[in-house]
Order: C-alpha cells, then sequence, then structure tokens
C-alpha cells in the first residue's frame, strides 16, 4: 500500500424524508470514528435535486483496508450502528497517480 491510503465510497438511496436523519446519524458515527487509528477525513454529498435516486454518498479517507475494518469492528463503534437500508453495496476504490 502506498501513501495515499485508500477512499471508501458508500452510497445510500434513500427517500427524501429520511435525509436529515441519515445526515445526523452518519456525523455521530463519523464523531466516534474520528480518533481511530488509520482515519484520515470523512466527507458526506447530498443529491441536489429530489428526485434523485441516491441522496446520500459518503466518501472516507483511511491509511490502510486493515485500519478501517479495525476501526469498524471497535465495540462502540458498531453498537451505535444501525442496519442501513441500502440498495447497494460498499465500494472501495485507490488512487492511481
Amino acid at each position: 500500500m502506498t501513501d495515499d491510503g485508500i477512499t471508501l465510497i458508500d452510497v445510500w438511496e434513500l427517500p427524501e424524508d429520511r435525509i436529515d436523519e441519515s445526515v445526523a446519524r452518519w456525523r455521530e458515527r463519523v464523531a466516534l470514528i474520528r480518533t481511530a487509528p488509520g482515519f484520515r477525513d470523512a466527507r458526506m454529498h447530498r443529491r441536489l435535486d429530489p428526485e434523485a435516486r441516491l441522496g446520500l454518498v459518503n466518501v472516507a479517507h483511511w491509511d490502510s483496508i486493515e485500519a478501517r475494518d479495525e476501526a469498524l469492528a471497535n465495540p462502540g463503534f458498531t453498537a451505535s450502528v444501525r442496519p442501513p437500508r441500502r440498495t447497494m453495496p460498499p465500494c472501495e476504490a485507490a488512487g492511481i497517480g
């Protein structure tokens, strides 16, 4: 792995009336994980068109897949997470160049 780390891209298909609640929950989870070793940053992107299929897109950067997996497996973090209502699986990508 290079110093580029990894990028986690997580897309959520949500009705408009669940967007604000989901953003609030995301902020709570990021606050819990912000100090985890290997965490770099996270940013949530919200759709502009209420009719668009994908409501939110989370982009997070980590030093490595192992750092991300270890942080997400922490009991303090997992206890805060309700099962998500996703129709698309998360997708990982590594920077090239």
